[in-house]
């Protein structure tokens, strides 16, 4: 049947559609035709096989379709048809052309004057239907698929051909300038990602959006761009040594490319610093594009340079001048000392002298000033110095036995505590002599001692990108007034309050108690896209935020979150890119974002240090995937542009940061299709099962081991021909022989494969591989050494440690647990336990012995056992056809037995066990259920079915579910109990987050997701209920047991107005929007 859509050409409107009846039972593709009348007609649109006109096509006028097809015996046709849009009715076409290439899949139809249509087989590229029943014309094609194309020249006389392995190929239509074309041409240009579309943009560039990598922005030259240049002659050009080979030319130049993690075919989670913060790998992409990626949360330190310093309490980076663009030096302080870094004339950092400053002390504060002056705060005094001198100019001391405990600075002013409550307020000023003098302008005795204190310039408005900032948030090349003087001094006082007082009288504004017992350390006044806040870090790392407003010194919109353990220090600072949108489709659907490019984010260095900055005028935070950070300095630099000085507890770093966002990518190719990983979490590595498109068209599998950290190759084993691995798990048990003196690396990977055979319809054979890694003398010299092996009849779908060191594996329709034994090579044999216990040796020969895999028992009810789940001896089984069950394993009579099913016929396509009695699968329709076994029910057959108590669609076809989480969960947050989450990698490269929700919280969020639906309207006027429907072949039903959390997360981003009318749905007395906002933040920042 073929479904018609009318639409009318001036409103746009469609019209109700209606089906034709086609002969043909097999399409492969359709194209509309362009009409062959001279100017008549739109020309189709590049980048697929569905671009038509507007306009008739046929001779008639009526709409003509070209339908490409396949008959009973294999053989491919096209065929023409006219479509009678008033009668609803399918008309023979002008022309048809029988047995066209048998590789025949792609129709491009060609725009007049030429018209016709293109037909792209494997092997043949053939133009038919030409005007005036001109006869077809041929060109032949190397041996591929193409998968995408595009039109160049607006006459269709130019075509971009893209194929599987990623060649673009430019077609060529040879014509007499009329209507008549006289031939083929094709001219290879290049290799691109694996294209699933393209289009010409202009001026030879092209975009290639890929479905299995990442897609690219490229630019065709018309010279090849790998070209050599020509070298000179030298004494050793007749050496007779051979020129190595050339590379064939090609034309295609990279220009961006925009990373996605399609399709997620498998991933692992990993947590290598046992923090409760994993990292994802996942196995991305097809054949050539095929890669690991590494997605984490956080934002990472890419290092230029770490030199060991121990003891580090505080590092500035300064300025020779004020209006300088580049930093020079870095001010480092440690106890009773002050050493300064810096970069000599071959911009390299070393130890330097600033005469004016005192490098026998501990340096409280210091930075650039308008007045183009260094200055220092110690214990002892406020030292300024002249930019070209390098003199002392100007000090101030505090009065007989005080001294200066704590200190802040902005380019024109200075605060200190000098102890006893005392708080001095200083300005630099410029007599009228032209003398520049640090002078004391007032000063004021509080009733508590003073913990910390910030004196940083409000910037209100936006700053432009490519302005440079200071540590501190001013400008460095003057600006507004307003960037370099602050109007209140923000105090953190002994007594945990905060105060803000006015400049220069240091009146006080506002006095706010902080709660608890704890002295607040560190204090910010800041501004972030354009909104102040003012910040205060407490001892036992909790950060307080508020909204400033600076006139009156008032505070609201308070919030408290805990960062981390130890104390937080507070600095702004500008990365390289200090900004990043929203994460898309890679990011799962997961808010994240950041603020505008050149702007200011702030630093809370503590044992987890973060990164605080704004988006859509909202506090967002991240984490910095470096431990324990004390101190941090923006470091602009000629060597280092955009770098950051990190300093630790024994070390000084200099680097760049990556982008302020949610999550981040890091690409690992591989050149090869990747199918299934496993982490060994105590051999710190990763085992990748992966399928290699070899040259003579055939595919070969592999096992590679890669570094956890560094992800290089460490060692490659070769599967046997016809071999495709099917499945893989990390093995740290013990296995008697495998474990024993000749293994001393205990790095195991267990392997399941099939045979695949052309003439099969399924695999009838199969192994079960243990493989060991064995370190080599030498970097690059460990090997794979097979210490057993299995053969099965089937596919080995799944092997899974289990219990008692068992192994759960399935094959075709079958679970079975096999055991380990150890047989003497005479035929005697022992368990693996008892093998253990006299110390065999691991493989074949060793001591006389070697150790098997013996089936213990089996369970044969299933029709394909494609999924496996464990939770201790229970045993979750997801089937090809029928939904779920749920075995257990009997320990003491070593039996499989079958538990409960769930009855619904379902297409599995990932499953994983929540606890011991609920269970969650996805299926092929895009939906996500949950099921609950009934333990407790009175009757046998209650106990014996699963029952479906959440459904969801979730719109992405999902290959995998594993427990874990991208992120460290607040210790005091409310929702630091929360069950780990279930994270969900799917074929379009979505990965998404399955969180269980207490009954409370989750009947809070059905109201909140129930009035949202009515405040916030869908793209296009779509329902957001009817999306989220369960839906299946037999019936569709209303989403149940779930929320969504991205429209949750919305709630977010509405106005006052909006959020207000959310609250009163849900019942305003109940729920207030303050409340609301910091339940939604809360639980964001815990499960994302």
């Amino acid at each position: 049947m073929l479904k018609v859509i009318p639409m009318d050409e001036c409103s746009g409107q469609l019209s109700e559609a209606f089906s034709l009846r086609l002969e043909e039972l097999s399409v492969l593709d359709m194209a509309w035709l362009h009409p062959q009348q001279s100017g008549a007609g739109a020309a189709g649109g590049p980048g697929g096989s569905g671009a038509g006109p507007s306009g008739s096509g046929g001779p008639s006028g009526r709409p003509l379709l070209c339908v490409l097809h396949q008959d009973p015996k294999g053989a491919r046709h096209v065929k023409t048809y006219e479509v009678q849009l008033t009668a609803k009715e399918l008309l023979d076409g002008p022309w048809q052309q029988q047995h066209v290439d048998s590789g025949g899949a792609l129709l491009i139809p060609v725009p007049s004057p030429l018209g016709g249509v293109i037909v792209v087989g494997e092997n043949v590229v053939s133009y038919l239907g030409g005007p005036g029943g001109q006869a077809p014309v041929s060109a032949p094609l190397r041996q591929t698929i193409v998968t995408a194309w595009c039109q160049v020249d607006p006459d269709g006389s130019r075509f971009l051909l893209g194929d599987r392995q990623g060649g673009l190929q430019l077609l060529v239509l040879a014509h007499d300038g009329g209507s008549r074309v006289s031939g083929l041409r094709i001219e290879p240009l290049g290799h691109t990602c694996r294209p699933s579309c393209l289009a010409y943009l202009d001026s030879g560039l092209t975009y290639v959006g890929s479905r299995s990598g990442d897609s690219q922005l490229v630019r065709i030259s018309a010279q090849p761009v790998n070209q050599p240049a020509p070298m000179e002659d030298d004494e050793e050009s007749g050496s007779g040594a051979v020129p190595p080979a050339p590379e064939p030319p090609t034309y295609v130049e990279l220009v961006d490319s925009f990373p996605n993690l399609a399709p997620i075919v498998d991933f692992v989670v990993m947590d290598l610093e046992r923090q409760g913060q994993g990292q994802l790998v996942t196995c991305s992409g097809i054949d050539g594009d095929g890669s690991l990626r590494v997605v984490r949360n956080g934002i990472g330190i890419n290092r230029q340079a770490t030199v060991e310093l121990p003891g580090i309490k505080g590092v500035w980076s300064l300025r020779s001048h004020y209006g300088d663009e580049y930093d020079k030096y870095l001010l480092l302080t440690f106890v009773g000392e002050t050493r300064l870094l810096a970069l000599n004339s071959e911009e390299e950092l070393d130890e330097a002298e600033l005469p004016g400053f005192d490098g026998a002390a501990q340096t409280l504060w210091c930075g650039n000033l308008a007045t183009d002056h260094l200055l220092q705060v110690t214990s002892a005094s406020v030292r300024l110095v002249d930019t070209t001198t390098l003199q002392l100019v100007s000090e101030w001391r505090p009065a007989s036995g005080f001294a200066i405990h704590v200190a802040a600075g902005s380019p024109t002013q200075v605060v200190v505590a000098t102890g006893g409550g005392h708080l001095v307020y200083l300005e630099v000023v410029r007599r009228p002599e032209g003398v520049v003098e640090v002078v004391e302008i007032s000063n004021v005795v509080l009733d508590s001692e003073v913990a910390c204190v910030d004196v940083s310039p409000l910037v209100l408005q936006q700053q432009p990108a490519g302005d440079d900032l200071a540590i501190d948030g001013s400008t460095t090349n003057g600006g507004d007034i307003n960037a370099e003087r602050s109007s209140l001094v923000a105090v953190g006082r002994w007594d945990q309050t905060l105060q803000l007082l006015s400049v220069p009288s240091l009146t006080p504004l506002s006095t706010t108690p902080l709660g608890g017992e704890v002295i607040p350390r560190s204090v910010l006044c800041t501004a972030l896209e354009g909104v102040p806040y003012c910040m205060v870090g407490l001892g036992d790392g909790a950060l307080h935020t508020w909204r400033l407003d600076p006139a009156t010194g008032g505070l609201s919109d308070k919030k408290r979150l805990v960062l981390g353990t130890k104390p937080i220090m507070l600095r702004t600072f500008r990365t390289a890119a200090a900004a990043a949108g929203r994460d898309g489709g890679n990011g799962g659907g997961s808010r994240s974002g950041g603020s505008n490019a050149g702007g200011v984010s702030v630093f809370a260095a503590s044992d987890r240090p973060t990164v605080v900055y704004s988006s859509n005028k909202k506090l967002l935070y991240s984490n910095l995937n470096e431990n324990d950070v004390a101190f941090l300095a923006s470091f602009h630099s000629a060597p280092f542009p955009r770098s950051l000085a990190v300093a630790s507890e024994g070390a000084l770093t200099i680097g760049t940061a990556d982008d302020i966002q949610k999550l981040h990518v890091r690409a690992v190719p591989l050149g090869e299709n990747p199918r299934r990983i496993a982490h060994h979490e105590a051999g710190r590595m990763l085992g990748v099962l992966t399928m290699r498109l070899e040259t003579d068209g055939s595919e070969r599998g592999y096992l590679r081991l890669l570094d956890d950290t560094t992800f290089d190759v460490i060692a490659s084993y070769t599967l046997a021909p016809n071999e495709m691995p099917c499945s893989i798990a990390a093995w740290s048990g013990s296995t008697g022989g495998v474990n024993g003196e000749s293994s001393p690396s205990n790095v195991c990977f267990l392997v399941g494969t099939a045979f695949v055979v052309p003439d099969e319809a399924e695999p009838a054979r199969g192994r079960i591989l243990v493989l060991e890694h064995v370190l080599g003398a030498g970097t690059g010299q460990s090997t794979i050494r097979l210490v057993t092996e299995k053969e099965v009849k089937g596919s080995v779908y799944n092997v899974i440690p289990f219990v008692k060191d068992k192994i759960l594996v399935s094959v075709n329709s079958k679970v079975t647990v096999y055991r380990w034994v150890v047989r003497n090579n005479g035929g005697g044999g022992t368990t693996a336990g008892a093998a253990a216990s006299t110390g065999a040796g691991g493989g074949a020969g060793s001591g006389g012995s070697h150790v098997e895999l013996a089936s213990e028992c089996s369970y044969s009810g299933n029709i394909l056992a494609l999924y496996l789940a464990t939770r201790g001896n229970l045993i979750v089984v997801g089937d090809l056809m029928r939904s779920v069950s749920l075995l257990s394993y009997n320990v003491e009579q070593g039996a499989l037995e079958h538990r409960a099913a769930d009855y619904n016929s379902g297409w599995t396509t990932a499953v994983e066990a929540l606890d011991d009695d609920t269970y969650t699968y996805a299926d092929n329709l895009l939906n996500l259920v949950v099921v609950r076994r009934n333990a407790e029910s009175a009757t046998d057959e209650e106990r014996a079915r699963l029952q479906v108590v959440g459904e969801f669609h979730t719109g992405t076809f999902i290959n995998r579910l594993r427990h874990g989480s991208l992120l460290m969960r607040p210790p005091d947050s409310e929702f630091a109990s929360l069950p780990a989450p279930l994270i969900f990698g799917g074929t379009d490269g979505r990965l998404g987050i399955v969180a269980r929700l207490p009954p409370a919280l989750y009947d809070m969020l059905t109201k909140m997701q129930s009035a949202l639906r009515t405040v916030v309207r869908g793209v296009g006027g779509l329902s957001h209920e009817a999306w989220c429907a369960f839906s299946n072949h037999r019936h569709t039903a209303e989403a149940r047991g779930f929320v969504d959390g991205d429209l949750i997360e919305t709630f977010l981003d509405l106005g006052p107005e909006d959020a207000a009318l959310v609250a009163s749905l849900m019942g305003g007395s109940e729920h207030s929007v303050e409340e609301l906002t910091r339940k939604v933040e809360d639980l964001a920042r815990a499960l994302h």
